[in-house]
């Protein structure tokens, strides 16, 4: 929907599991729904999973699925849904506090 004030809100999950070997997987999920206009929705959802491997370094794995279901008439024409793989290297800083 273009140019329109729409009033709503966000309706969010957060999911987290310990895996064995200290491996985590964590899901976010939202639904955005629109009072006003009720086809103007959108909804996200973001998986990953943590892997240690050498002492403090991780390796994460996810996606991120976003759905915008009236998007605006563009050239060239935007598409409802984008998926994306991201891969990534993190390191974990123990604090004492």
């Amino acid at each position: 929907v273009q140019n329109r004030a729409l009033a709503g809100s966000n309706l969010a999950l957060v999911y987290q599991m310990k895996l064995p070997h200290n491996m985590h997987f964590t899901q976010n999920a939202a639904y955005n729904p629109s009072f006003n206009t009720p086809r103007a929705y959108s909804a996200n959802e973001t998986d990953s999973v943590t892997i240690p491997f050498f002492k403090n370094l991780s390796f994460s794995m996810g996606t991120n699925d976003s759905y915008l279901n009236a998007p605006p008439a563009t050239l060239p024409p935007t598409r409802r849904n984008s998926f994306q793989l991201t891969t990534g290297l993190s390191y974990t800083i123990h604090s004492n506090y």
